[in-house]
């Protein structure tokens, strides 16, 4: 039975109603939050004992849209500009993602795992692509976030762009993977992956939508990225939300990642539908597809989680970035919707998958980040979020538990040792790189029907 009481804490429950307590301990028991004590310095003799020393502790954070396959590319000298978002698309990620291999896949979602953790992000909501590899990928993705310690809700990237067989391949991927049901602590559940409107047939959109309605999956699909997605792919002018309501694609706990393009009917729609917004200001930024307005998306109803889109993986960082953009001109808020998205919206969307997750409370998942931040000005429930944005908390990320297990320790694995981690990324990124450099993939166009 696995027992640990963190002693001395700062205490960030992210639980409405009692948010801060300046001066506390946790029980951690059996994977789960069992008690908040009031005595800062308590001992169970049955428990291992972690002194906080007065520093800030808080739950482990979520990543709303990521793409854990990406993790290879860092430093690849692809020469594909941004200013052309399709051209980008075409010239180095579906390129990219074609030439991932089965190890590629899951020392991938190791490195994404380790990176997450550093940085205190515990869940992922991963979005996988790998055409050149459908079959098995994602349990390839699930294993890899598993050997880490972290948390995983995976999806395979359905698409029409490698031709409608690999479309119904990925299909398939998505319905057998969630065949294997969730297998806790790491494996929380599964999602239905599409990419952007105007990659996908109305055939295979009716397809999915069938699967999806079958096998209880929820959409996570890429949504108005781009100009180029806007319109959905549609000759008349349909919109991309309208399109994917005709097919029943926005229920049942979907997220539209990006979301930059709409209008406020469409942020009505989604908001109707229960979708869930994943914001993810510094790949808009990368990708020059423009700026995203948090106010209008929250003033239609619609709840707007952060996701980092696999630039970079820090969930604290995203939200640094967010509030700077909101701020920017011309001005479209001060970034107090940020706080919202990133404290409250991701805890509801993961939750979903497991009750309480992103919550210190008794009966939450024991997922928690210890930090060697100690606030050096007062800090109390109303202030808590400026020290998140302006502490530099990721930098000062000490131990991670995820499920009551401590799987980050004075900043390194306890799971694998990361100098080989590191040697094996090396080493699969180079072979990669020169698949990459030799590729020739064409594409297909996409067709959609008017109306």
């Amino acid at each position: 039975m696995s027992r640990t009481v963190i002693a001395n804490a700062r205490l960030l429950t992210l639980h409405p109603g009692a948010e801060f307590f300046e001066s506390a301990s946790l029980l951690l028991e059996d994977g789960l939050v069992t008690a908040i004590l009031d005595d800062p310095d308590a001992t169970d003799s049955h428990a291992e004992r972690l002194d906080a020393g007065g520093a800030l502790v808080l739950p482990g954070l979520i990543n709303a849209h990521t793409h854990c396959y990406s993790s290879l590319v860092r430093g690849l000298d692809a020469r594909v500009g941004s200013n052309d978002f399709a051209a980008l698309l075409r010239d180095l990620w579906w390129r990219f993602d074609v030439c991932l291999e089965p190890e590629d896949i899951e020392i991938s979602a190791m490195l994404a795992g380790l990176l997450s953790l550093r940085l205190g992000v515990t869940t992922l909501f991963d979005h996988h692509a790998s055409y050149g590899c459908i079959d098995g990928a994602l349990e390839r993705v699930a294993a890899g976030l598993e050997t880490m310690g972290a948390r995983g809700i995976v999806c395979f990237e359905v698409s029409d762009r490698a031709g409608s067989e690999a479309a119904q391949a990925a299909l398939r991927e998505n319905v057998r993977h969630a065949g294997s049901g969730t297998q806790l602590p790491s494996r929380l559940g599964s999602m239905l992956g599409l990419h952007a409107s105007f990659t996908l047939s109305d055939a295979t959109l009716a397809a999915a939508a069938e699967l999806a309605q079958q096998h209880g999956l929820a959409a996570h699909v890429h949504v108005a990225e781009a100009e180029v997605d806007r319109m959905g792919g549609t000759a008349s002018g349909t919109g991309v939300v309208s399109r994917l309501e005709r097919f029943g694609l926005l229920d049942g706990g979907a997220i539209a990642a990006h979301a930059v393009h709409l209008e406020a009917a469409e942020l009505r729609a989604l908001a109707a539908h229960g979708a869930v917004i994943a914001h993810n200001p510094r790949s808009n930024m990368n990708n020059g597809v423009g700026r995203a307005d948090l106010g209008s998306m929250m003033h239609a109803g619609v709840q707007v989680a952060l996701g980092t889109d696999a630039y970079g993986a820090g969930v604290l960082a995203e939200a640094r970035v967010a509030t700077l953009a909101q701020r920017q001109y011309p001005r479209r808020g001060d970034g107090d919707a940020v706080a919202e998205c990133a404290l409250q919206a991701n805890p509801s969307l993961a939750s979903a998958y497991l009750p309480l997750l992103g919550r210190l409370l008794p009966g939450a998942p024991a997922d928690v980040v210890v930090t060697r931040y100690v606030p050096p000005t007062p800090m109390h429930r109303e202030n808590a979020w400026s020290h998140l944005l302006f502490g530099d908390i990721e930098a000062q990320v000490r131990t991670v538990f995820v499920a009551g297990e401590r799987v980050l320790d004075e900043g390194r694995s306890t799971r694998v040792d990361e100098g080989e981690l590191a040697a094996q990324c090396r080493e699969h990124a180079s072979h990669l790189w020169e698949r990459f450099r030799r590729a020739a993939p064409s594409w297909h166009t996409v067709v959609v029907p008017e109306g």
